[in-house]
């Protein structure tokens, strides 16, 4: 069986229910890739990995189609009750900020035990969702596998916020190389003045 950390949510999702793995063990080991990298990524404001392992044992199997599955929970403007909340400010992190309620999508993550993408927080407009998409015709599960026909795809390389890393071009490259291979087209487009409007950072 292939390292638990190297599992994308679905094989993880799947690994669980089958038995193979426990949520105990899959937590255990997200606890694990947080301690060996966070020293050098320094990503994690908060580290509850005993109430992560309480929620392991406490999960009923099977509850939600990502239940079982570990997941992390970004430091701003998405609050989990009694939870760090500091938001990159060094001075609620001096104050020991602590958020009193879960916002809107750490509840419907809790009860999905899926993290959304930009516009899927929930089924239509929310409480803390800046805008919406349609609802989808069919469970995204369903749409796992399904050809999405040829896409046409806009590639940006330029940040005017900031100088950005060869790390970070040389992975857009990576992927476009790989979507082009797979035959989609693929261009240099980006709204051009996506920049020019004042404040433009806080969209990002």
């Amino acid at each position: 069986m292939a390292n638990i950390s190297d599992m994308d949510a679905v094989e993880l999702a799947a690994r669980i229910a089958q038995g193979d793995v426990s949520p105990v063990e899959a937590v255990s080991a997200a606890i694990e890739a947080c301690e060996r990298l966070n020293p050098v990524l320094n990503v994690l404001c908060s580290q509850r990995f005993d109430r992560a392992l309480d929620d392991a044992r406490a999960i009923k199997p099977g509850s939600a189609p990502f239940a079982e599955v570990p997941t992390l929970i970004k430091d701003l403007g998405t609050p989990e009750a009694g939870e760090s909340s500091y938001m990159g400010n060094r001075v609620l992190k001096a104050l020991g900020v602590k958020s009193p309620i879960d916002a809107h999508i750490v509840t419907k993550m809790k009860a999905a035990g899926l993290k959304p993408s930009r516009g899927r927080i929930s089924w239509g407009p929310m409480p803390g969702d800046p805008y919406s998409l349609p609802q989808p015709v069919r469970r995204f599960s369903d749409e796992m596998g399904q050809a999405p026909g040829r896409l046409r795809i806009g590639v940006c390389r330029v940040n005017k916020l900031g100088d950005l890393h060869p790390d970070c071009v040389a992975a857009v490259d990576a992927v476009a190389s790989q979507l082009e291979g797979e035959g989609h087209y693929v261009e240099e487009a980006y709204p051009k003045n996506q920049f020019d409007e004042p404040g433009c950072a806080g969209y990002f």
